[in-house]
């Protein structure tokens, strides 16, 4: 396995946006950790760390939609489809 370079943010109460994952669940940002290879120091897709890792409180994102009250939702860089423009400008003001 690959050396990684992790940083865990507390970002609760910083008025970040909620992210529907998916179509599936909205989540609120309350803790965000980046996962960056230290190898590989350059954006892929337009994204620095490996994965992010969102977690929060959730909601379904349609009417009627159970699940988990709360969620870590995983996004990787291959999926660049997935991530929000805001979690990609703060995955590269924290990168190592």
């Amino acid at each position: 396995m690959a050396d990684t370079i992790t940083i865990r943010l507390e970002v609760k109460d910083q008025g970040l946006l909620d992210i529907t994952y998916r179509n599936k669940r909205i989540v609120t940002p309350e803790v965000i950790t980046f996962v960056y290879l230290p190898d590989n120091p350059g954006p892929d897709n337009g994204i620095y760390p490996a994965r992010a890792e969102v977690e929060g409180p959730c909601r379904g994102a349609r009417p009627g939609m159970r699940g988990p009250r709360r969620t870590t939702e995983w996004f990787y860089r291959n999926w660049p489809q997935d991530w929000p423009d805001w979690l990609i400008a703060l995955a590269a003001e924290h990168r190592p």
